[in-house]
């Protein structure tokens, strides 16, 4: 928790808690920066109400914090989190909603769920915005991995030695760039009945054993 970094990539199997875990490192930074300005959002701009954001909420509640932040959960709502004390934010994003990415301003923080499907465009749309001299900014991405093929840019860029596409990269981009990567399965997950959840992953597989160690 103590530990910054320019890039962070959350990545494994279903059921590890990779989202609450990020929201739930959010949150005790909201509340003790000086200034905290976090984006989350997800590819597609409609689909962030019920995850992202319900998310963000059910973390708050669940560290009894409800009463230390404003927002709404109406239909209408902007799904804007204002901290109560110190008026430091999350607001959201969504890569598909141009007005959306263009209300990006000096955020500290940009969280993408389901990172695997952004595009790369996305990735060179938001990642320079995290320029702000206020705060040590981060980014902060979370996906399954058996949704990143061999092709993909994710591995393109971040994963070279993984990668068999046909793109090519003329410099190494990730020069000078710490980039934590954390890989986290279900099994890891201590918050959780773990052979309960391995049960799901077997019946969602539909007893395909490949798909099984994918999803676990």
């Amino acid at each position: 928790w103590n530990k910054k970094s320019p890039v962070w990539l959350f990545e494994g199997g279903r059921g590890g808690g990779k989202s609450e875990g990020v929201f739930d490192r959010q949150i005790a930074l909201c509340l003790s920066s000086p200034y905290f300005n976090c984006y989350y959002g997800r590819k597609v701009w409609d689909t962030v109400r019920d995850t992202c954001f319900q998310t963000l909420i059910d973390c708050i509640r669940k560290q009894g914090k409800e009463h230390l932040f404003k927002f709404s959960e109406s239909n209408n709502s902007d799904l804007i989190v204002k901290c109560r004390i110190n008026n430091n934010k999350f607001e959201p994003f969504g890569a598909s909603n141009p007005e959306s990415l263009k209300s990006i301003r000096n955020p500290t923080h940009i969280i993408c769920e389901e990172f695997d499907q952004f595009d790369l465009k996305d990735f060179q749309d938001l990642f320079p915005t995290l320029r702000t001299e206020k705060a040590v900014t981060e980014f902060i991405a979370m996906y399954n991995s058996w949704g990143v093929l061999p092709n993909h840019w994710i591995n393109l860029l971040f994963f070279p030695e993984l990668y068999s596409g046909n793109d090519k990269i003329q410099f190494n981009a990730l020069e000078g760039i710490d980039v934590s990567k954390i890989f986290i399965n279900y099994t890891d997950n201590y918050f959780i009945n773990q052979d309960a959840y391995r049960q799901k992953l077997m019946l969602a597989s539909g007893g395909n054993l490949a798909i099984f160690e994918a999803l676990a």
